[in-house]
């Protein structure tokens, strides 16, 4: 693009505003990019404008993602992708152990489901009774889809966490109140800050207080094998540990 010497801003009115980021308001001096000036006669007469928004944002540009990057990125997606909705599977599979011909499955073993949940699968009391909880909706939310011959897939939870703010309401009132979030939301849009505020006011609209579960207390057997974990982490320091030890695993038989 050319220019004459004679050039001054008020020419530059029918150029695009891009082409003219150098231009010096109100002077006949034009900037150049190391911020020397030059006036209309040292004006060269085959003048290259640049655009000076491009170079600001070469400074915060994103980086670009290369093939191996996006793989490497879409792996890890699927697997959380992958373990969320495991979450909803691993729910329902608790709660149908939980409830299998009166708890057999776990009676077979255990004195009590959290025993069973804390030996076999390392979860802690609150959590399994939760996700039994959680897996005892998801049955409810199918059933009635089944009795409606709806899919599933439309208004079924993709994560167990977003059925947790549910667990305050009645066990009546728990998919009812599953099926007015998802009237008004989808379910890939929502989370479990949404759904404990969507449930806050399902509540209050029907007049039904919300209520804690109760939690169970923990069993004598679980209570005495906390103490023996105590107990070997208070003697591994004396000289005759390997003996208490031995004991200590024999009580722990005891228990078993």
């Amino acid at each position: 693009m050319k220019y004459s010497p004679e050039t001054s801003t008020s020419d530059t009115a029918h150029l695009p505003q891009p082409e003219t980021i150098f231009m010096e308001p109100n002077t006949n001096l034009l900037t150049t990019p190391s911020g020397s000036h030059l006036n209309a006669a040292q004006t060269p007469t085959n003048l290259t404008v640049v655009d000076d928004r491009s170079r600001r944002s070469d400074t915060s540009a994103k980086p670009v993602l290369t093939a191996e990057d996006r793989d490497y990125l879409a792996t890890r997606v699927r697997r959380i992708t992958g373990s969320i909705k495991a979450s909803i599977a691993a729910a329902k599979d608790f709660y149908e152990i939980s409830i299998y011909k009166d708890g057999l499955l776990w009676k077979a073993t255990h004195d009590s489901f959290a025993d069973y949940c804390l030996d076999r699968w390392g979860y802690a009391k609150a959590h399994s009774y939760r996700l039994v909880a959680s897996g005892e909706i998801i049955h409810e939310l199918e059933s009635r889809a089944a009795e409606n011959k709806l899919s599933k897939g439309d208004q079924m939870p993709i994560s167990e966490t977003h059925l947790r703010p549910l667990q305050k309401l009645r066990r009546d009132r728990r998919a009812d109140c599953w099926s007015a979030i998802v009237a008004d939301n989808k379910p890939e849009d929502l989370t479990e800050k949404l759904v404990a505020a969507q449930t806050a006011t399902y509540a209050a609209s029907i007049g039904t207080p919300i209520t804690l579960p109760k939690a169970e207390p923990p069993s004598a057997t679980v209570k005495a094998k906390a103490c023996l974990e105590k107990l070997r982490t208070a003697i591994e320091v004396l000289p005759v540990a390997a003996a208490i030890e031995e004991l200590l695993t024999r009580v722990e038989a005891l228990l078993a």
